[in-house]
């Protein structure tokens, strides 16, 4: 999904429970359209609605409430919260604090295309068809646009970008068609106990558990 969707809401939501693998953050390497994906261990950037949103989160970096006995580490987050900061977790560090376990990667069973808004709705969810799947998979790939590739620092690019942007769209494509999908939402001041509940419980089904 685009920019504050909800794309890390849903993640923390999602990672709580323990029996979710929790893989990387907003990128995924998804392997050709085989639909095995890689988590990257790059950072989350939690704002502090996101943050406060899991009673876990808001203890793991103290916020409101610095509490001197409890030093900061490098396992810990820092000793207060600016609600105009965000604030940079690593897969570990917010493992950890939502007590989730950490996972390498797996096979995608699953599309979740949220649409998270600040009000009190409560959650829903519906099928999405294939044709927006692709366009919401083609509007967030970074194949061949990340600046990190787009860089050959450690070796010269022998796949042309107009080849690489073609795979990429036959492989979004081509998941779209074949992976389930599901549009979903809420409010993120209604009832965030019933939305966590709702949605492990809808994921979990969705995914044969």
């Amino acid at each position: 999904g685009p920019k504050g969707a909800g794309k890390t809401t849903t993640v923390t939501m999602l990672a709580g429970g323990g029996d979710i693998e929790l893989c990387g953050n907003d990128r995924t390497m998804v392997v050709g359209d085989s639909g095995e994906a890689l988590g990257l261990p790059l950072a989350y950037r939690l704002g502090h609605g996101q943050v406060h949103s899991e009673p876990a989160l808001a203890e793991f970096i103290h916020c409101g409430r610095p509490d001197p006995a409890r030093p900061t580490t490098r396992d810990r987050g820092p000793a207060t919260c600016d609600p105009g900061a965000k604030h940079v977790l690593t897969p570990g560090q917010l493992a950890g604090a939502l007590g989730a376990r950490i996972g390498q990667g797996g096979r995608l069973g699953l599309l979740l295309l949220p649409r998270v808004s600040a009000d009190d709705r409560p959650f829903w969810h519906e099928p999405a068809g294939p044709s927006e799947v692709a366009g919401e998979l083609a509007a967030s790939c970074y194949t061949p646009n990340d600046p990190t590739f787009k860089e050959a620092r450690f070796r010269r690019r022998l796949v042309p970008e107009p080849a690489l942007a073609a795979t990429a769209d036959r492989a979004c494509r081509e998941l779209a068609a074949r992976i389930p999908a599901l549009r979903l939402g809420w409010g993120t001041r209604g009832d965030l106990d019933r939305v966590r509940r709702e949605l492990r419980r809808l994921v979990i089904t969705g995914l044969g558990g």
